[in-house]
């Protein structure tokens, strides 16, 4: 008797391992059919985008941006936003409040070029300075078939310009 149940005991055990292993048994709550993909500092728009379409894999929200406070020694808030608003790489200009009377601001870029040349043509409008560079860790959100989320995991890994990949577990990404 003491035998049959260390047998059953054992059976019940691998089924356990077994069915844990299976790729659409994932613990905890996460959006199926998503994963977020962060990527190394260097990555620029463009490979992100042919990265991912490489694989078929569609980008639902894209998070490369970065930012730069500026120090104005001449124009308004609003000259600015008007010289910025042509560019599409500019996602918006606003003042940043300090004690004295200088115009300071942060000019959040989306990220289609590298921060390098949008510093260079930051830095070629005049009487504009540069005087800090926000640079926000990078990361994607991707769609991949509800059940494949391990699979993509895996494979999205294996490439240098993931630092990580993982399940988008409830509440880790806000889409408006």
């Amino acid at each position: 008797m003491k035998r049959n149940f260390i047998v059953i005991y054992f059976l019940i055990a691998l089924l356990v391992v077994l069915a844990c292993n299976r790729e659409s048994d994932i613990s905890g709550e996460y959006v199926p059919g998503e994963i977020i993909v962060g990527l190394v500092d260097s990555v620029s728009y463009t490979t992100v985008v042919n990265f991912f379409s490489a694989f078929n894999l569609e980008i639902l929200e894209l998070y490369i941006g970065y930012a730069f406070w500026v120090r104005a020694d001449s124009g308004s808030l609003e000259y600015y936003q008007d010289l910025f608003s042509s560019d599409p790489n500019v996602e918006y200009v606003h003042q940043l409040t300090f004690y004295d009377d200088t115009l300071r601001m942060l000019i959040n870029c989306h990220g289609y070029i590298t921060v390098e040349e949008a510093e260079e043509q930051i830095s070629a409008v005049p009487y504009l300075h540069i005087y800090n560079v926000l640079t926000p860790p990078k990361f994607v959100l991707v769609k991949t078939e509800i059940g494949k989320e391990l699979y993509w995991i895996s494979i999205l890994e294996q490439y240098e310009i993931v630092k990580y990949a993982e399940l988008n577990y409830i509440g880790i990404c806000i889409r408006n």
